[in-house]
């Protein structure tokens, strides 16, 4: 309009006039200067939801369904590939997936009784709950929020992703990705591509090991058996085009992975190439594996075998190790500040005689740590995602507060990443900082740099220090700030400095 042209809105349904509420317009009338109406027989071509399905109900929230009703994958390269790759999250996560092979995650997840625990998304805006796969890809059933496609990439370009699952046409000896020209004539082009590897901290990228007319099965052992090799590499010596750089990936501290159906491989600032670091049972290293690439990569000295419960029947148990805590793994005890840790992430209490056996067990730990509530302690508690019955939430207020009046000395009650934060500024000295200056290092140059300093204390503590606090963390290694690098001792001691200040705890 401002430059003089018309806007002709096409819309499936006319409303009264001023009978939308104001939430529910997001283009308003003084915008447009034509309405054109679709026919109800015209929907499926003009207006639907997916390439297939007109409307569904449950993809716009208007009823939710029971998730438990949905199939499962039947086991194939997609499966497995699905399998190995949903032992890559971890609770909390945001997530996004990829059209293809990667949607195959989310399916797993639901059979595995975890996406209550994730967060999915997808480009168009879809929060939460089990996506539509397929020529359906984009909306989700069940989701927790629909937001707008820009306010979604906005929060993908903000770093607001834990993990990303995508496909690959190609990948290079150096784990460059070609997901954009996949034949020679015709440019599929990266979509949200960018956006969303550039900023995620964990990429993990998916597909068959091979393709075109590839055929596995999986033996009652449960070794994995290539009965019809594809005819397409996709491990190539040169791609066609350049979507992801590997080496960039590592320079800013992201963790990359590549997951098929008979092997895992890795990128590491260590390797200057791919390494293999796991095989899949009955897969032959050098038949399988090595003759079917155009390039050599490093096999790991410490080569595993891929989880065996990736090619057995029934589920694979992520709920209850990679997802689940038992009630021993939930108390920490930091004796040297008598400071007590309780991580309640995801736990559920559904019965009286749940929170009965919970309460019990803590108050046994409490009173040997208490002295018998002689030396009452502190105590941080993470209660996100936590779920206890209506009918019993008073019954177990009731056993919270005799708790907090016979062993607490404070207690504070924390979310999410927050309380990791918290316990890691009295808990990282029990594992020492070696392994951290690895991570911070990303030019691998025996040195941390400011700028390594801030991108790893944002991507690996979620903390994110201000200009001044930077140059007084770097002023142990000496000289201003943009100058200053740290050794292994000085790092160390600089983050010591730095989580006594902010945390009261050091390192």
């Amino acid at each position: 309009k401002n430059s003089g042209g018309i806007v002709i809105a096409q819309v499936k349904r006319l409303a009264a006039n001023e009978s939308l509420k104001a939430r529910d317009v997001h283009i308003p009338g003084a915008l447009v200067d034509c309405v054109v109406v679709v026919p109800e027989d015209q929907h499926q071509q003009y207006h639907p939801m997916s390439y297939f399905t007109t409307h569904n109900p449950a993809w716009a929230n208007e009823i939710r369904v029971p998730l438990s009703e949905f199939g499962k994958l039947p086991m194939s390269e997609r499966k497995i590939t699905a399998r190995r790759a949903a032992m890559e999250l971890r609770p909390g996560d945001a997530v996004n997936l990829g059209i293809g092979m990667p949607d195959g995650v989310a399916s797993i997840a639901n059979e595995e009784n975890i996406l209550k625990r994730i967060s999915l998304t997808t480009e168009c805006g879809v929060f939460g709950g089990l996506g539509a796969s397929g020529h359906d890809f984009g909306p989700a059933f069940n989701a927790d929020g629909i937001v707008e496609m820009n306010q979604m990439f906005d929060f993908y370009n903000g770093g607001g992703l834990d993990v990303c699952f995508l496909g690959a046409g190609q990948v290079n000896s150096h784990g460059d990705v070609n997901v954009s020209r996949l034949t020679d004539s015709k440019l599929t082009g990266p979509g949200g591509f960018m956006d969303i590897t550039q900023a995620t901290q964990r990429v993990v990228y998916m597909g068959s090991f091979t393709a075109g007319g590839l055929e596995v099965t999986v033996s009652e052992g449960g070794d994995l058996k290539i009965q019809n090799e594809g005819r397409i590499k996709k491990f190539v010596s040169e791609l066609r085009e350049v979507t992801f750089s590997g080496d960039n990936a590592i320079k800013s501290g992201q963790e990359v992975m590549y997951i098929t159906e008979r092997c895992v491989f890795r990128r590491s600032a260590l390797e200057a190439t791919l390494q293999l670091t796991e095989i899949a049972p009955g897969i032959d290293l050098q038949t399988d594996i090595l003759d079917q690439m155009e390039f050599e990569p490093k096999v790991s000295d410490d080569l595993k075998l891929m989880d065996t419960a990736i090619f057995q029947a029934g589920p694979m148990g992520l709920e209850n190790t990679t997802f689940g805590l038992n009630l021993s793994e939930r108390l920490t005890y930091d004796k040297e500040h008598h400071l007590v840790y309780l991580d309640n992430y995801n736990l559920s209490l559904n019965s009286l005689e749940d929170v009965d056996e919970y309460i019990k067990y803590l108050e046994k730990q409490f009173i040997l740590i208490t002295n018998d509530g002689t030396k009452p302690c502190d105590v941080v508690c993470n209660y996100e995602h936590f779920d206890c019955r209506d009918a019993i939430l008073t019954y177990f207020a009731d056993k919270v507060e005799f708790l907090e009046d016979s062993y607490y000395k404070t207690v504070r009650r924390y979310a999410g990443k927050a309380f990791f934060r918290h316990k890691l500024a009295t808990q990282l000295s029990f594992t020492g900082t070696d392994e951290l200056f690895l991570k911070f290092d990303y030019n691998r140059n025996g040195f941390v740099s400011a700028s390594e300093m801030r991108r790893g204390l944002l991507l690996h503590m979620g903390v994110n220090v201000s200009p001044q606090q930077l140059q007084r963390i770097m002023a142990v290694g000496g000289g201003a700030a943009g100058q200053a690098v740290l050794d292994p001792p000085q790092f160390s001691k600089a983050l010591n400095m730095f989580f006594e200040h902010k945390f009261g705890g050091s390192l």
